[in-house]
């Protein structure tokens, strides 16, 4: 399991600044979903340019992340109690 803990824990950026364990990870699942799609979903075929549809799910996952942490932000707000 030594392979598992070096992609997870990777500092490597891939290219367009996408952290590796990131890429490791979305790639690993997509690959997964699509030989079940094949296996149980007639006529699947996988996309042509699997890397770039990899990365788009990576930038997806990211850009939504980002949204749900700016929406999920409070400001704070201090108060002096005397």
């Amino acid at each position: 399991m030594h392979w598992i803990n070096y992609n997870m824990h990777s500092k490597i950026i891939w290219n367009y600044d996408i952290d590796w364990k990131d890429l490791w990870a979305v790639g690993c699942h997509t690959s997964w979903n699509w030989k079940n799609k094949e296996k149980h979903i007639d006529n699947f075929k996988r996309p042509l340019d699997g890397k770039f549809a990899v990365m788009s799910y990576v930038n997806a996952y990211h850009a939504t992340d980002k949204a749900t942490k700016i929406i999920q932000e409070t400001p704070k707000v201090m108060t002096m109690v005397s």
